[in-house]
Formats: C-alpha cells, sequence, structure tokens
C-alpha cells in the first residue's frame, strides 16, 4: 500500500512540473521576446544611433535606455510599467492614423499581431527589463 501512494505523489509531482513547465514558456522575456522586436522595429528611431533618433525629448526617444523610456515626455510617457491604457507605444502601435501609427508606414517595419500582444502582455507585466539599462538611478512614470 504503501508503494502505491508513494507512487501516487510521484505522477502528482511530475504532472505538477510538466505543467509549471509550460506554463513557464508563457512568460514574457525581455531578451528572448521583446528586445528583438524593438530591435527590428523601433531601434531605427528609438535607439541608440544619435543621428537617427526621433520623438520624445529633445535628444529623442529611446527604447533601449529604460529610465527614457520610462521619462515624462510632457504629462505622458512612452512606456508605464503595469499600465497600457496610459503607454504611449500600446497607443501609437494600436493607431489606425497614419501619422500617429508606429512603426510609420514609409518604414515598411508593420508588427504582426503577435508582436503587438508580446508588448503589451510585456507592459502589462510591469516590464521585465533583463538587457535594458538598467544602472539608470531612480525612474518617475507619469500617466497621461
Amino acid at each position: 500500500m504503501p508503494n502505491a501512494v508513494l507512487r501516487c505523489h510521484l505522477v502528482l509531482l511530475c504532472t505538477l512540473a510538466i505543467i509549471s513547465l509550460s506554463n513557464a514558456t508563457d512568460v514574457v522575456n525581455f531578451n528572448r521576446d521583446i528586445k528583438p522586436i524593438l530591435s527590428d522595429k523601433c531601434y531605427a528611431c528609438h535607439g541608440p544611433d544619435e543621428g537617427q533618433r526621433q520623438g520624445g525629448s529633445d535628444d529623442g526617444l529611446r527604447f533601449d535606455v529604460e529610465a527614457i523610456a520610462k521619462s515624462d515626455l510632457g504629462g505622458y510617457a512612452a512606456i508605464v510599467p503595469g499600465k497600457i491604457e496610459d503607454s504611449e507605444l500600446v497607443r501609437r502601435i494600436l493607431s489606425e492614423d497614419p501619422d500617429e501609427i508606429m512603426p510609420p508606414p514609409e518604414h515598411n517595419k508593420t508588427l504582426k499581431p503577435a508582436e503587438i500582444q508580446l508588448l503589451k502582455n510585456w507592459i502589462k507585466g510591469r516590464l521585465n527589463l533583463t538587457g535594458i539599462n538598467c544602472h539608470q538611478s531612480k525612474l518617475v512614470v507619469l500617466g497621461r
């Protein structure tokens, strides 16, 4: 009888481990899921190249530096952790206005629905920012 209980516990433990592993793939990871999207679709205008940078403040909006990505842009922020409804990035990627939508149509870098969902899930999940320059000091994030 004790062997049957032990086997039952072992089966239960293995089942829980498998479920846990399958759910782990649903977690949005910055380096695996988000950085490739930002790099391919956003960094040309919002990345490290100072000469090409656009939007945001006088120095341009950057998605490769956390403090700038989450900074006050005059009463709103491109990224507001945990609040997709307050994040300008989400508003712009969902826009149907050709003057507002990001990436701009002339760049031929349209976001796929799965990429949009990943970005929304990442922001909604309060941002796992592993991989962005997180050495910045305290961040001020203002909603719109």
